[in-house]
């Protein structure tokens, strides 16, 4: 099983990298990780079943742990 670990996926590059990602088929699930839950769960609907939400801020330990947990 292949996951898709996007960083910064809430917009700009990272959005447009599961949108891609999903397009080819490549993968079975995504974990999309960026600040915004609201801009995560509106991706995660698009990209549908797999796709998991992670709201962290990876320029803080917090969200880096919160990472390492899941």
């Amino acid at each position: 099983m292949a996951i898709a670990i996007i960083t910064g996926a809430s917009s700009g590059i990272g959005k447009s990298l599961a949108r891609h990602i999903k397009a080819t088929g490549n993968v079975d699930g995504f974990l999309l990780i960026a600040r915004r839950r609201e801009k995560l769960l509106d991706l995660a609907e698009e990209l549908g079943e797999g796709a998991v939400i992670l709201p962290a801020d990876l320029g803080c330990p917090e969200g880096i742990e919160a990472v390492r947990a899941w």
